[in-house]
């Protein structure tokens, strides 16, 4: 039987679901971007040992640092939505 004690603790079980589902997510795409950096650094690690494979390697460097913008910039835009969500949601921080 629902009581007025139970409904008040809803928000916060509705609030600690919301977190473990962002962290969640986060630990994906965190995985995600960090593998593709470890293929990438291993590639770069196969052309050094080619002596004219120099063209190759600056451009596996440019496919990491568009690779590492991307990451940041994911980040940065999560962090942004989690930070409205909670405004919106009246638990925003202090």
């Amino acid at each position: 039987m629902d009581t007025p004690e139970n409904d008040q603790f809803k928000p916060d079980k509705t609030h600690i679901e919301m977190w473990r589902h962002y962290d969640t997510l986060r630990q994906a795409k965190n995985s995600g971007f960090l593998t593709a950096n470890s293929i990438l650094v291993a590639i770069t690690g196969l052309l050094f040992k080619e002596a004219k494979a120099v063209v190759l390697v600056v451009l596996v460097s440019l496919v990491g640092i568009l690779v590492c913008t991307s990451w940041f910039l994911l980040l940065t835009r999560n962090a942004a939505y989690i930070e409205y969500h909670r405004e919106r949601a009246g638990g925003a921080s202090e």
